[in-house]
């Protein structure tokens, strides 16, 4: 009996020692954990929460230029009103004068011509019909008269076998004379620097005037085979015109005066403005590389003086048009890797 008293107070000694430790673990069950759960617990926090994202990105570099930004749309809306303007212009004048030549017998046989143009009073009709030496320049009128000038007559270079054709100037105000000029075609590489007159020509190579109610012609600059040739332009009014010939002259037709400029670079292009008052004109240096420099000048007929309106280096400068009688569009060319990036600048001569 002692014995099972025994066995029985060791069994539960044992159980209560056991029922202790659970209770002790349950107790400090927190202390127990793996210390990798307490760092699992630490990474759970966003670290991005401690630096707001707002912050990131700092807006002060990039706050747009008020006037900057107001103006452009202003530019762009003005560049291409005035090119809609110019191009429906151009459409509408090309409709007046199809309808004008439409008045005047065929010049040419099968209408292959050229060139051609009306004279103001509407009453003459020249157009350059053919190609090579059998190249002719008809004029005609409405009244019947007619007058036929052949290219091998003008430019009579036998030995050079180069395409050309006789080309129609500009009509005299009084409408008895027609000027005219040798084109020839031309093709070949150079420098950055090549001549460009307002039609977008590459040079004349010679000038000649008609007299429309005799049908002859004289020479008023001789014709020549060296290229780039002569760069003409007659003013609005047609009381001058200006070629670069022996440096830039100008030839005052009412009085037959002339105006020499010396130049020692090369012409890009002439542009009178409407009133017949300023020639512009820009001079450029360049090699087979690059641009080395440009100007635009303006000589004034009244005064006799020439006044440096801008340059610049590395960038070809032209006349590109006049608004009106003292302002003055400049187009700028900057060639940058064998690509070109164009500027306009408007300047007022007064």
């Amino acid at each position: 009996m002692m014995k099972t008293k025994a066995i029985y107070s060791f069994i539960m000694l044992f159980v209560g020692a056991f029922s202790t430790l659970l209770q002790s673990a349950c107790d400090n069950r927190i202390s127990m954990d793996p210390t990798v759960a307490l760092t699992y617990t630490e990474t759970q926090e966003p670290v991005f929460a401690i630096i707001p994202i707002s912050t990131q990105t700092s807006l002060a570099s990039f706050t747009p230029n008020p006037m900057v930004e107001s103006t452009q749309p202003a530019w762009r809306a003005t560049a291409i009103a005035i090119q809609t303007a110019e191009r429906e212009a151009d459409q509408q004048s090309r409709k007046e004068k199809t309808t004008q030549i439409a008045q005047f017998p065929a010049a040419c046989e099968e209408m292959n011509f050229y060139s051609s143009v009306v004279s103001p009073d509407g009453n003459w009709f020249a157009a350059s019909c053919g190609y090579k030496r059998n190249q002719t320049l008809i004029v005609q009128s409405k009244d019947g008269s007619k007058w036929v000038i052949d290219f091998k007559d003008v430019f009579n270079m036998e030995s050079l076998d180069i395409m050309g054709l006789l080309s129609p100037k500009f009509w005299s105000p009084e409408g008895n004379f027609l000027f005219f000029a040798i084109e020839l075609g031309y093709s070949g590489g150079g420098n950055y620097c090549f001549p460009s007159g307002d039609s977008g020509d590459f040079g004349d190579y010679g000038l000649f005037r008609l007299d429309l109610s005799t049908g002859s012609w004289t020479t008023l600059i001789p014709s020549t085979a060296s290229f780039p040739g002569y760069e003409i332009e007659f003013s609005p009014t047609g009381r001058r015109y200006a070629i670069t010939f022996d440096g830039l002259m100008i030839t005052d037709l009412q009085t037959g005066n002339t105006t020499k400029i010396e130049i020692s670079e090369q012409l890009e292009r002439l542009s009178w403005s409407p009133d017949g008052k300023y020639l512009a004109y820009s001079l450029a240096s360049c090699d087979t590389e690059k641009v080395i420099s440009s100007s635009i000048y303006i000589w004034d007929a009244l005064t006799n003086q020439t006044l440096t309106l801008l340059n610049m280096d590395e960038v070809i400068l032209k006349p590109e048009s006049w608004t009106d009688n003292s302002t003055l569009r400049i187009i700028g060319e900057e060639i940058r890797n064998f690509k070109s990036f164009y500027t306009i600048y408007e300047y007022s001569i007064e």
